[in-house]
């Protein structure tokens, strides 16, 4: 947490199934307190374990293109589209 207010990034990605204390979708919470306008894109193979997310979800497999694509929403912060799903509406 420290790198992450020492330094500007222009976009977290992060696997909602992570080693340690927290998940992806509690690192983002924590992250998005930190810096509110800082866009979040989350991936899994397992969707359902996060039916509780604020934040956009990847479904995994996904193909470079689906990436490329999921990416350039969450920095437009457009609305979500292919194999990104909004796990909750805005």
């Amino acid at each position: 947490m420290e790198t992450i207010t020492r330094r500007d990034f222009d976009l977290m990605l992060a696997d909602v199934i992570m080693p340690g204390p927290m998940d992806g979708s509690q690192l983002a919470k924590k992250i998005r307190a930190l810096k509110p306008g800082l866009p979040v894109l989350l991936v899994s193979g397992f969707p359902r374990n996060i039916s509780d997310s604020d934040f956009p979800l990847l479904r995994k497999p996904y193909n470079l293109t689906e990436l490329g694509r999921a990416i350039h929403t969450a920095l437009s912060q457009g609305e979500v589209q292919g194999n990104v799903v909004r796990l909750k509406p805005r």
